[in-house]
């Protein structure tokens, strides 16, 4: 059997009747027979000793980390190699993957004491594998749970019309919700408020400027509705706190929601007499935890009948969340500085959280609440897909609505855990591979399925260290812990490491709830990884077209637009801040990538799936988005291979004009939406910055004509001297540095990339020039603000400018007046594609 059990395990053995020769038979029955037969066996022994040893000493000169062993050129020695890869990718096991998901995502357990389990138990698994060493990191940072005495409820007050539990919404002690945690947001304040209701649609500013417009209604002193989607929750909650609101309710409505990538809960049968929320057990917010290595009975498979494929999501289900970023992300009280033993810490007062109560309902509480609103209709783009219903702006002067939240703040010690194979050659450059494991409740796809990916990866990697290979550069994987309270995990060690990593780190690679749809193959990163990224996926094969290229099945949904870009190029938007590459990327400038397969972003909402957040997120949804596990498998493949590249490739792979190409689109976009600049006290400064990116698009354009110089024979030379090598590598290690303004941008001071930041209004879209952006949308507009941000930008383009010259002179410098034949020969017959 496989390390993990699967069902698709089975083999089919065929027998087949043959017929013996007798006097065949009876030759070797003989005592002469017997003796040639022994001999005969001998030879084949020692044959086979022969044939072993050829093989190991070939297996030895591919993956051995010494450069006489290797049976390629000298000058490709810890490099990448094709031999490598191919028996990198023979690791990759689909029913592990598959066994993985399953395993995980069947338990239920708090996470205080699961955690501490689950990061040992990593830990000797990922030393068993063959990696280099392995540690857990343990950080003390704050979280926010239930109040386990006082219950949390939303309820209507003033109506006849309440439902029969008393005018409950929902209560936390409700029958049901025993043996599990309360349902609750994550960092909101405790408060008990009541005032009447107002619907604003998704919450984004521009839903709350309409509804200031409709007379007789306000969101200041009332309790503001909004349903999840477009935008993050915890800026929805931060808007409606600037826009006067005493408290917000969220619900999910069915239009944001996929109806065919998952299955979703179809019966009614769990509910116990009480409403809504009342069926929905809620879990502690690390609940996931998972236990590789303790066998026992199966929890919660009788879930399984209470789902059926491709059906409504259902309205009896809340989701769980945290309100963690009006500004910043990681601990609260350590801003900046990873949140160790002895690190001066904020008090939770003064620590930047949300300042008004907020709480979850189910689309079905939402549909009973419009059912008593009857003020403004409102216009359609409001209006959602709950059955029956009217969605109205406010209610009767006469009804309110209370908002009752009691969490309690705690302190708390959360792991990750640290797994290092050191590089051969490079043994300061790292490659960073992350996935958090923390979920709240069942994770079936968040992040059952990154996990799955994750293990796969390390322990594929750590087989071929078993045969001798050794990396280039340094692989550093990492399972993150707590990012389902704000990347929390992810951003204190990175805190705490921060100048090492920022000056050593050639590139993080992210995975987090790895397949939501089955749609297509998706990545968003720093525009320096796109090359890398359209190479590796030129490799691995679509789990859709067989006979295709990932690259050309990923080309058919998501082609760039861009006339000036390549035919051949895939879109691949910058990144938001959704997931633990928000601190390397968005707060040190690490070059980025995030890989992912989604649903039809024309259909649903992609950051969504049914059952996100939920109860019902078991096995049995990411079975249903993926029945043969193929995309996981792709997935896996698609982040070993790419790991494998940044780290061995002797010249990283890179195309600068990707990214003065985005840099143009993103302005371009930019200028486009935002209409506020077309005034005479911008022009001089916008006159500037089109000038200057103009300038650093044909800088990028010129560097890259001139590297192709160092293709073919040429890259002998570039990689035969250690020192230019290494500079050539630095300058894309430190290119995207050029672009992180240390103090921060207005409003956001952990986010410090001057052109691809979200705005503080949206964590989870990509955002560009996001400095600007904050300071155009204040109610009164200092112009001198306005012009200092654009500025910022002028000066890190100009900065980048000056680098991609100085590296430009050094490849006209480094031109040889002639190359040997040798050299040439040497180049063609060698294994390195860089």
């Amino acid at each position: 059997m496989p390390r993990w059990q699967a069902e698709d395990d089975n083999v089919d053995i065929v027998y087949r009747n043959v017929e013996t020769n007798e006097k065949f038979s009876t030759f070797w029955s003989g005592r002469k027979g017997k003796m040639l037969l022994f001999l005969l066996l001998i030879v084949l022994f020692f044959m086979g000793l022969f044939v072993g040893y050829l093989t190991g000493k070939h297996m030895q000169r591919v993956m051995s980390s010494e450069p006489k062993s290797v049976p390629i050129p000298l000058h490709v020695v810890h490099t990448y190699h094709p031999i490598a890869a191919s028996v990198l990718l023979g690791y990759i096991s689909t029913s592990d993957i598959r066994g993985v998901v399953e395993y995980l995502s069947q338990e239920n357990r708090t996470f205080l004491d699961a955690d501490q389990f689950t990061a040992k138990n990593i830990r000797l698994q990922w030393e068993g594998f063959g990696l280099d060493k392995v540690e857990v990191k343990t950080y003390d940072v704050l979280v926010s749970v239930p109040n386990t005495e006082k219950e949390s409820f939303v309820e209507m007050l003033n109506t006849s019309a309440a439902p029969s539990s008393g005018g409950s919404l929902f209560r936390s002690s409700f029958p049901g919700t025993t043996g599990y945690q309360r349902p609750f947001m994550a960092y909101s304040p405790s408060g008990d408020v009541s005032g009447p209701l107002v619907y604003a649609n998704y919450g984004r500013r521009e839903d709350f400027e309409w509804i200031a417009k409709q007379p007789q209604v306000t969101v200041n002193g009332s309790i503001v509705l909004v349903r999840y989607g477009k935008i993050y929750r915890g800026d929805k909650v931060s808007l409606a706190y600037k826009y006067g609101a005493k408290a917000v309710i969220m619900y999910p409505d069915p239009e944001d929601f996929s109806q065919e990538d998952g299955l979703i809960p179809t019966s009614d049968k769990n509910t116990t007499g009480a409403r809504s929320g009342a069926t929905d057990n809620p879990p502690s917010p690390f609940s996931f935890l998972f236990k590789f290595f303790q066998n026992g009975p199966r929890a919660w498979n009788d879930l399984a009948h209470f789902f059926e494929p491709k059906g409504q999501m259902s309205p009896y289900e809340m989701m769980r969340e945290d309100l963690l970023r009006t500004s910043t992300y990681g601990d609260p009280l350590t801003p900046g500085y990873g949140a160790t033993k002895n690190q001066f810490r904020l008090k939770p007062e003064d620590a930047d959280l949300p300042k008004i109560p907020v709480h979850p309902i189910t689309a079905d509480d939402a549909q009973t609440l419009f059912a008593l609103m009857d003020g403004v209709e409102v216009q359609v783009e409001w209006r959602g897909k709950l059955n029956a219903t009217k969605y109205m702006l406010n209610t009767k002067p006469n009804l309110k609505v209370r908002v009752t939240v009691n969490n309690e703040q705690k302190r708390v010690n959360i792991s990750n855990v640290i797994g290092t194979i050191l590089g051969a050659v490079e043994l300061d450059r790292y490659v960073v591979v992350g996935n958090h494991r923390d979920a709240w409740f069942f994770g079936g796809v968040d992040p059952a399925s990154g996990v799955a990916i994750h293990r796969q990866v390390v322990y594929a990697f750590g087989q071929l260290r078993n045969l001798g290979y050794r990396p280039r550069r340094t692989i550093i994987f990492a399972s993150w812990d707590a990012a389902e309270y704000g990347f929390l995990g992810s951003t204190e060690w990175v805190e705490e490491n921060a100048r090492e990593l920022q000056e050593r780190t050639v590139a993080y690679i992210n995975i987090d709830a790895a397949v939501t749809g089955n749609y297509s193959f998706a990545a968003s990163a720093s525009p320096l990884l796109a090359e890398a990224l359209n190479d590796v996926t030129s490799y691995i094969k679509s789990p859709t077209y067989p006979n295709d290229a990932l690259l050309y099945d990923w080309l058919r949904n998501f082609r760039d637009g861009d006339t000036q870009m390549p035919k051949n190029t895939p879109l691949i938007p910058p990144l938001g801040a959704e997931s633990d590459y928000t601190p390397f990327y968005h707060g040190y400038g690490i070059p980025s990538v995030h890989l992912e397969y989604i649903p039809n972003p024309d259909t649903t909402d992609a950051d969504f799936f049914n059952n996100y957040h939920r109860r019902f997120n078991p096995f049995e949804t990411a079975k249903a988005i993926d029945p043969d596990f193929s995309l996981h498998t792709t997935l896996a493949q698609t982040m070993a291979l790419l790991t494998m590249k940044v780290a061995d490739r002797s010249v990283l792979l890179v195309k600068y004009a990707d990214y003065g190409r985005t840099v143009r689109k993103a302005w371009e976009s930019f200028t486009m939406k935002y209409t506020k600049l077309n005034v005479p006290a911008y022009a001089e400064a916008l006159a500037l910055l089109n000038q200057t990116i103009s300038n650093f698009v044909q800088a990028a354009v010129n560097f890259d004509d001139a590297s192709t110089y160092f293709e073919g024979p040429a890259k002998l030379q570039l990689v035969k001297d250690p020192y230019i090598l290494r500079a050539w590598n630095d300058h894309f290690v430190n290119f995207e540095k050029a672009f992180i303004y240390e103090p921060g941008l207005p409003n956001q001071p952990l986010y410090r990339h001057l052109i691809f930041s979200p705005s503080s209004e949206d964590a989870y879209r990509q955002g560009s020039f996001s400095g600007i952006v904050d300071i155009l949308q204040e109610k009164d507009v200092e112009p001198s603000r306005v012009n200092q941000q654009i500025l910022l930008v002028v000066n890190s383009l100009e900065l980048s400018i000056k680098s991609l010259r100085s590296s430009l002179a050094m490849v006209n410098w480094q031109k040889p007046d002639n190359i040997t034949d040798s050299d040439r020969a040497d180049a063609d017959s060698g294994g390195d594609d860089s």
